[in-house]
């Protein structure tokens, strides 16, 4: 190899590490958002209630029960339910008004995890559940701060 192509290598190289560490565009709120759902959605999947119970603030109201009693059912309920290998969130909508956001989603626990909703049998589906929940923003990070569901 002659210096000049050692030079243009060395050079693609350099541009190439340039691109490769150079800081990434912050994530928007909503994608905040939505990753903090996803999170939560993974967690309950593999039964990792400290996941879920990070992400609500120490305030948390869920239908009038407190984020202790939301734990200790999530938790009773998520061990106890063998069947649920899979739950799937098909919608998603988020609003954002920073420092304060809602979502609202369609959750379904299902028996058995389908490449996506559209292949998952009926007879698989566990319960389905509309959830509305409001966050809201401090230090940095997104919390629930309250949430309301209702069974399909």
């Amino acid at each position: 190899m002659n210096r000049r192509t050692v030079g243009i290598a060395l050079a693609l190289l350099a541009g190439g590490a340039v691109l490769f560490f150079w800081p990434k565009k912050p994530a928007t709120d909503e994608d905040q958002i939505r990753a903090l759902f996803a999170q939560c959605v993974k967690a309950a999947e593999e039964r990792k209630l400290a996941v879920i119970s990070d992400a609500m603030a120490p305030e948390f109201k869920a239908m009038g029960a407190s984020k202790d009693e939301v734990r200790q059912l999530l938790g009773f309920q998520l061990l106890r339910d063998k069947e649920t290998v899979a739950v799937l969130n098909p919608s998603l909508d988020v609003t954002v008004d920073a420092p304060k956001a809602s979502l609202s989603s369609e959750l379904v626990f299902a028996r058995s995890k389908p490449a996506s909703g559209v292949e998952l049998a009926p007879q698989s589906v566990v319960a389905a559940y509309h959830l509305d929940a409001k966050l809201e923003k401090r230090d940095g990070l997104w919390l629930f701060v309250s949430a309301e569901y209702k069974q399909h």
